[in-house]
């Protein structure tokens, strides 16, 4: 197994499966109500970042990062090491 090689352990699993919950939460919110909560933006915003942490999620150098889909950390190293050459 190499160095970016994860074992998916039981925290992260318990991780994972709170934010399946709190997703379809949301989500079952957003469809009774035609609305979300402001909590709601709150809990995506921690999913978002316990996503990118957790598996390394990173912008891309090129584009507009924010709105930009993220990439795997090590595809930014790729692209940082293709700029140096």
């Amino acid at each position: 197994m190499s160095k970016k090689d994860k074992r998916v352990t039981r925290d992260m699993r318990l991780t994972m499966l709170k934010i399946h919950n709190d997703l379809k939460d949301i989500k079952n919110t957003i469809e009774e109500c035609n609305d979300i909560w402001l909590s709601d933006l709150q809990k995506l915003n921690k999913i978002i970042h316990t996503l990118h942490h957790e598996f390394e999620f990173k912008p891309p150098k090129e584009g507009h990062g924010y709105w930009s889909d993220w990439v795997f950390a090590e595809d930014v190293k790729e692209e940082e090491e293709d700029d140096d050459e």
